[in-house]
């Protein structure tokens, strides 16, 4: 539901730049949207499954970040995946974006549309 659902967020990478911190812990599932075309490197590599995903304009990957069934002790709590265990491999030329959104296993209040109409 829209309620369980994180913020969509931009990141931006380049040439020398480090990625961003996944928050995945305590995510259910993450969906990335590859924006652009026009770079070189910046693969999606799943290590636990000899897996590397080459990022294209229009792709998108679906990540199930927990696995079942969740702990019950904490509704927010979540078992971790670990074949989702991944790494973004670095940007060698032009710039890559990828557009992502997280989605929890309860309602997530940082999901919650601000004021602003974001």
């Amino acid at each position: 539901p829209p309620a369980h659902a994180e913020r969509w967020r931009v990141d931006t990478y380049g040439p020398g730049d480090e990625p961003r911190a996944d928050a995945a812990a305590g995510r259910f599932a993450t969906l990335a949207l590859y924006l652009d075309d026009g770079f070189a490197g910046g693969a999606t590599a799943f290590p636990d499954l000899g897996l590397t995903v080459a990022p294209k304009r229009g792709d998108a990957i679906f990540v199930r970040d927990a696995r079942a069934p969740l702990l019950r002790a904490d509704r927010l709590a979540v078992a971790a995946h670990a074949a989702a265990r991944r790494e973004e491999l670095p940007v060698e030329a032009g710039v890559k974006h990828v557009l992502t959104r997280g989605f929890r296993a309860a309602p997530f209040p940082d999901g919650a549309p601000s004021n602003d109409g974001d």
